[in-house]
C-alpha cells in the first residue's frame, strides 16, 4: 500500500472541498434545465397546456445555465483563495 504524506492528504481534502462546494448549485442547474425542458415540450405538444409554458420553460433553462455558471465561478474563486500545493506533484 502506498503511504500518503501530509501534503497529499491536504491536497485531496481541498479537492473534495472544491467538488462539494459547488455541487448544490450544479445539481440545481440540472434540475432547472430538466424542468424547463418539460415545460417546453408540454407547452408545444400537449393540448390544453398554457401558451406561456414554452416561454417559461426557456426562462427556467436560462436560470439553470446561470446556476451552472455560478458553480464554475465558485470553483474559480475557491482555487484563487486556495492555490495548489507546490510540493505535491500531479
Amino acid at each position: 500500500m502506498i503511504e500518503m504524506t501530509a501534503a497529499q492528504d491536504r491536497y485531496l481534502a481541498r479537492l473534495k472541498a472544491l467538488r462539494a462546494d459547488h455541487r448544490a448549485a450544479t445539481s440545481a442547474g440540472v434540475v432547472a434545465c430538466l424542468i424547463g425542458l418539460v415545460l417546453i415540450v408540454a407547452g408545444q405538444y400537449v393540448t390544453g397546456f398554457p401558451r406561456w409554458a414554452p416561454y417559461a420553460g426557456l426562462a427556467v433553462i436560462v436560470f439553470g445555465w446561470g446556476l451552472f455558471a455560478l458553480g464554475i465561478f465558485k470553483g474559480i474563486a475557491f482555487w484563487r483563495a486556495n492555490p495548489p500545493i507546490p510540493e505535491v506533484g500531479s
